[in-house]
């Protein structure tokens, strides 16, 4: 009897720690609670919210960073937009003025044109009257004279400038030789030109045919005319010019320029 009394026992016990280990299993579960499950709009609305209010505090603190930097990022894009305007108003004012400056330009190049133009005009004119009053000597002395002979007389002589602007400046000279309209033969002699310059405050004469000394030989029957030009010599001014017609060594006829 004890031994089954003492096995009774024991299981008992068992079951009693069974019964314990059950409930305090039990006890030590969580509570579960079910709820239903949020809709899509309100998932939606909540997201929105919370992107809004991440820029929102992001661009608070973009803001706030650039004023304790010392930068207003408004103020700038406001100035850069009156800015803007006002180059773009200058560059309408600048096209403007540019149109206006091109007008005036084109008008400035017509006129000086037409001044170039009568300028060439004018120079031909005095060329032309030059020529005639040259071919009207001529024809006058072509007459017979009380005087007559076989020697030759230089009848006109002039120097003039024919590039002003140009370096060093260019002369040209002209020369009529003639004789009387009863004259018998030829003349067969020589032609010289000799111009003289102040340089440095000294009188030189021209040493070579490029600057004014030149000997060339002359022949004709009743007239001649004998044309050339020269150069001056850098900072050389032309105080005269002397031309002769010679024979055989023998003075002939001579005429002075004085500018």
């Amino acid at each position: 009897m004890p031994i089954k009394h003492f096995l009774a026992r024991t299981a008992a016990r068992r079951d009693k720690q069974r019964s314990l280990r059950r409930r305090g299993q039990t006890a030590i579960v969580p509570r579960v609670i079910i709820s239903r499950p949020a809709s899509w709009r309100r998932r939606l609305l909540l997201g929105s919210a919370l992107v809004l209010a991440a820029g929102a505090t992001g661009f608070g603190l973009y803001i706030a960073g650039q004023l304790s930097a010392g930068y207003d990022s408004l103020h700038s894009a406001g100035r850069i937009r009156d800015l803007a305007a006002e180059n773009a108003r200058l560059e309408a004012s600048n096209a403007k003025l540019t149109g206006a400056y091109n007008a005036t330009t084109t008008q400035l190049d017509i006129e000086r044109g037409a001044r170039k133009t009568l300028e060439i005009q004018v120079h031909k004119l005095e060329d032309e009257r030059s020529r005639l009053n040259r071919d009207l000597a001529l024809f006058d002395n072509l007459f017979p004279t009380a005087k007559q002979n076989n020697l030759p007389a230089i009848r006109s002589f002039r120097i003039e400038q024919v590039v002003a602007s140009a370096t060093p400046a260019t002369w040209r000279y002209r020369v009529l030789v003639m004789r009387d309209a009863q004259a018998q033969g030829s003349f067969a002699g020589e032609f010289q030109l000799l111009v003289s310059y102040r340089l440095n405050g000294q009188e030189i004469q021209a040493q070579t045919p490029a600057t004014g000394k030149v000997s060339e030989p002359l022949q004709f029957q009743h007239y001649r005319r004998v044309e050339g030009r020269f150069q001056v010599p850098p900072g050389a001014v032309i105080v005269g010019a002397t031309t002769r017609v010679v024979e055989n060594g023998r003075l002939i006829a001579e005429s002075v320029f004085r500018p």
